[in-house]
């Protein structure tokens, strides 16, 4: 328990929210987009990112807007309001597909069709995917990858630096090479944890670190608020996604041994990327229109109906993993 005069402190280092982000001469990769991002923050949730001199004359123009689900970094849609990525993404409204542990797998277009790609190890190390290849069949060893995307929201549900190859975990930042987060824990020394750079104790299949400090959260004390809720805490924790080589297999080495398995993932991750568009869709539209219902007496009619889809998508989801772990346990 923190003393009474550390808290002032505390308060001041916690409250820190990153409002602006420059990138100067291409960032690490060298072909980062430059530029100057500012964040629109609600609490802890980026709701918007602008441009402070991308209109017409040198005006602030919107380049992104989200919307949060009931878990902190549980993002259930990106509005695209400028064509973004280098796949040069068009205006519209998009849905990050993540797992268990808020880890974005792919990025689906209003009608559920895949338009992006994300491998994520358990530490965060990233690559990124914004094409399909010469096959058109996404997952797939021959995807095009690239060192940005149009969406930034990935591992955990936090935003990608590409020019950095870090990711902002708001007070502080996170080196996926590392392991470990760059500064110190600004609360100190608490949950009994003695290092001060360590993340999540050292356990990423096991908890989320939203704020950076203060203290890791386990998987289990979420599932519960997901779109994703049916899902059980072991396959949460099974999913240690192993980063996928390059113009190679998901894991080991080139050639891909599996090309009939990795065949059969892909239709299921599609299937499933429709089913959680709908879902996410439908509690949209729930909450936008509960009160409607309300007057109406048939909101417990349509959240039914939200719960159905949830459940499909939940189902979709287990079929997919299912398919990736036959993948994992032949090797490929």
């Amino acid at each position: 328990m923190l003393a009474i005069n550390e808290m002032p402190m505390a308060r001041r280092k916690r409250e820190v929210r990153r409002v602006r982000r420059t990138v100067t001469n291409g960032g690490l990769a060298g072909n980062i987009p430059n530029g100057t991002t500012d964040s629109i923050w609600f609490g802890w949730q980026t709701m918007e990112e602008r441009n402070p001199s991308g209109g017409t004359g040198g005006t602030d123009t919107p380049l992104k807007q989200y919307i949060w689900g009931s878990y902190i970094d549980e993002c259930l849609q990106l509005n695209l309001l400028a064509v973004a990525g280098p796949q040069q993404l068009a205006v519209g409204v998009y849905y990050p597909l993540q797992d268990t542990l808020y880890r974005t797998m792919a990025l689906a277009n209003s009608s559920g069709a895949v338009v992006g790609a994300y491998d994520t190890d358990a530490y965060g190390n990233t690559l990124i995917f914004t094409g399909p290849g010469p096959d058109n069949t996404w997952f797939t060893d021959d995807d095009t990858q690239s060192s940005y995307g149009a969406n930034g929201i990935i591992y955990q549900g936090r935003a990608l630096d590409a020019e950095s190859a870090l990711y902002y975990f708001r007070t502080r930042y996170y080196s996926p090479a590392l392991g470990r987060f760059t500064n110190r824990n600004p609360w100190g020394y608490i949950q009994g944890r003695q290092n001060l750079y360590d993340f999540e104790k050292e356990s990423p299949t096991r908890y989320v670190e939203p704020l950076s400090a203060a203290v890791a959260v386990a998987v289990d004390v979420l599932l519960g608020v997901t779109v994703l809720a049916v899902v059980t805490l072991a396959v949460a924790r099974s999913r240690h996604v192993p980063i996928r080589i390059p113009g190679g297999a998901i894991c080991g080495e080139p050639p891909d041994p599996c090309p009939g398995l990795r065949t059969a993932f892909a239709p299921a991750m599609a299937k499933y990327a429709r089913a959680a568009v709908a879902a996410v869709k439908a509690e949209i539209s729930f909450q936008n229109e509960a009160w409607v219902y309300e007057a109406q007496g048939t909101y417990a009619v349509h959240l039914d109906l939200v719960q159905a889809a949830q459940e499909g998508a939940a189902q979709a989801y287990l079929a997919a993993l299912k398919a990736y772990q036959s993948l994992e346990e032949q090797g490929c």
